[in-house]
């Protein structure tokens, strides 16, 4: 099924308009909350063996992710098409297009395990010296 330019470009401003936007369900409100539910964790020190915790890290990460694609794929049906109909048609359409593959990049950089972490021990030492 091909899904229709209109649905395509419905979905992808929803979900730009939750990665980028200020409101209280923004993907960045919903990171912030998530990455103080776990700083504890995510709070390393110099000389810290990350590798010890990358179990828990692991967990956490999948926790993120299957929150973050339940979000993603609530916004995709919101707009009428099935997230495998979005999937592919922005495969289709980011072999043309520069601004759907921009976005199809930033969609899977979110996705990325090493920049979740930078981002969550970026969050729990920022939280830790504004004392949050």
């Amino acid at each position: 099924i091909q899904m229709s330019e209109d649905k395509l470009q419905a979905a992808m401003d929803a979900i730009s308009d939750f990665y980028f936007g200020e409101s209280e369900d923004s993907g960045e409100q919903m990171f912030k909350k998530f990455a103080n539910k776990h700083k504890e964790l995510f709070d390393v020190t110099e000389g810290t063996d990350m590798e010890e915790h990358k179990l828990e890290f692991t967990d956490v990460y999948k926790e993120f992710q299957t929150l973050f694609e339940t979000k993603i794929e609530e916004l995709v049906e919101k707009s009428g098409a099935s997230s495998e109909e979005f999937v592919e048609a922005l495969k289709a359409r980011s072999k043309t297009d520069e601004e759907v593959k921009m976005f199809l990049e930033i969609i899977v950089s979110v996705a990325d395990y090493q920049n979740f972490l930078e981002m969550m021990v970026a969050h729990a030492s920022t939280s830790h010296t504004m004392g949050m």
